[in-house]
């Protein structure tokens, strides 16, 4: 008795929204595990990116430990490397491109995601111009 009531637990009705999800169920598979490609490439542009520009320096790192070891600050040469020859902001992109790549936006996600955006630009106008006084020319020709 019990196995039957399973068996008939386990039929699936055929409606119009089971079909639906059917024959749209691989599509939801593809783009959903594409978003999760891209959530992870964001991340991983920025984590990379970091590295590329001296880690430590960005975070302020170096700094410290050169102030501790009584050493004069050096300041770090343009350089234009990996991701840096096709975007000026490696660093940004992949923070924007993993907030906003996801297959579930909720609106929590939604609103992190518009934060962080005008965080960017508006970090961005004001890195523009450090960099441009920080490295001058070489800057502005890249």
């Amino acid at each position: 008795m019990v196995a039957a009531k399973n068996r008939q637990r386990n039929i699936v009705k055929l409606t119009k929204t089971n079909v639906i999800k059917f024959v749209f169920s691989p599509i939801y598979f593809f783009t959903s595990n594409l978003f999760l490609i891209e959530v992870f490439a964001g991340w991983a542009i920025l984590f990379i990116s970091s590295f590329l520009i001296n880690h430590f320096d960005l975070f302020g790192l170096r700094q410290i430990f050169l102030e501790l070891m009584n050493k004069p600050y050096i300041q770090l040469q343009c350089r234009v490397t990996l991701f840096y020859k096709y975007v000026r902001h490696p660093l940004y992109f992949g923070m924007l491109l993993g907030m906003w790549a996801t297959p579930n936006m909720t609106v929590t996600h939604l609103t992190f995601a518009i934060a962080i955006s005008i965080y960017v630009i508006i970090g961005t106008l004001f890195e523009e111009k450090d960099l441009v006084n920080e490295f001058g020319e070489t800057y502005k020709a890249y």
